[in-house]
């Protein structure tokens, strides 16, 4: 079985950050603001938190666990708003 290469803190910090960058970018037109937030579970998953500020009413907060550090990316995260 083939072993996955280990995902550093580092990676993780800098790929969300750059999600919520993007995702700042992208939906500027219906959000003032989106925080993205994580926690590493272990060495295989976070838990992520998304907080939406939109231009108009209350904040929302959307919490989605246990993703796989190896299969979350940038594009993945985005679309978690989206689902």
């Amino acid at each position: 079985m083939a072993s996955r290469s280990k995902v550093s803190d580092s990676d993780l910090s800098t790929m969300f950050v750059r999600a919520q960058s993007s995702m700042n970018d992208t939906h500027s037109d219906r959000f003032r603001r989106i925080w993205v937030q994580y926690t590493r579970i272990g060495k295989m998953r976070v838990d992520v938190v998304i907080t939406l500020f939109p231009i108009k009413g209350d904040y929302r907060m959307v919490f989605f666990r246990e993703l796989n550090v190896h299969t979350i990316s940038i594009e993945s995260i985005m679309g978690l708003i989206n689902s």
